[in-house]
């Protein structure tokens, strides 16, 4: 049965859990919030559960504290021990494969998880405002990095994307659109590595996201 879950720590702040009906037990997604938003209100007012279970995976939704502004320090730096204090707290032994995904922001907090071997892609959501030498050793110890900028971040991404293999895709679309329009965090989330590592490309990422918008 499908469930919800709360968890909280003195030192990394509120974990968010969505069991999806199905879990299968292969892999872990872990969604980290950009600046203005905290774990719970982005899991309120971006509709998390509504796009998590839209994607269709039977996998372990999580969602953790990350900065809310540029002088706030990063809250979880270790990825192991979000899903060990998932595993005692919620009872849910996580599945060791992991995709991360972060908007905006989040980028400083994915940046420190690149080491953790069974991190298996990282999915920024307009967030490449730093960090480029982080997921370029991500990228170069076999990860897959997946990038949708708008025009935030479209220097750094183009430069990037022309340095290293990246699932890169430009959209013309609103910072904050790119969480809660729903439009991409499903269509992402089916061609994860989650769902089998399909890559997303510019036409098949235009083509979901239409067929999203259009339901």
């Amino acid at each position: 049965m499908a469930r919800e879950f709360r968890i909280h720590s003195e030192k990394s702040g509120a974990i968010r859990g969505f069991v999806p009906d199905g879990y299968d037990g292969r892999f872990a997604v872990v969604y980290a919030h950009g600046y203005g938003s905290t774990v719970d209100s982005s899991w309120r007012d971006h509709r998390l559960v509504e796009q998590f279970q839209a994607s269709g995976l039977k996998a372990l939704f999580l969602s953790v504290e990350s900065p809310a502004n540029a002088s706030q320090n990063v809250l979880n730096p270790d990825l192991p021990t979000i899903l060990h204090t998932v595993a005692t707290e919620a009872g849910i032994a996580p599945p060791r494969k992991v995709v991360a995904i972060g908007h905006s922001g989040a980028y400083r907090t994915l940046s420190r998880w690149i080491d953790y071997d069974n991190l298996k892609q990282i999915i920024l959501l307009d967030g490449l405002f730093g960090g480029q030498l982080s997921f370029t050793k991500f990228v170069g110890r076999g990860g897959r990095l997946t990038n949708v900028a708008t025009d935030r971040t479209a220097t750094n991404s183009d430069a990037l994307a022309k340095k290293i293999k990246v699932d890169y895709t430009r959209v013309n679309d609103d910072h904050m659109a790119i969480v809660t329009s729903g439009r991409y965090i499903p269509a992402l989330l089916k061609r994860s590595e989650a769902a089998g590592g399909v890559p997303v490309g510019f036409f098949l990422l235009s083509a979901a996201v239409l067929l999203l918008f259009l339901r």
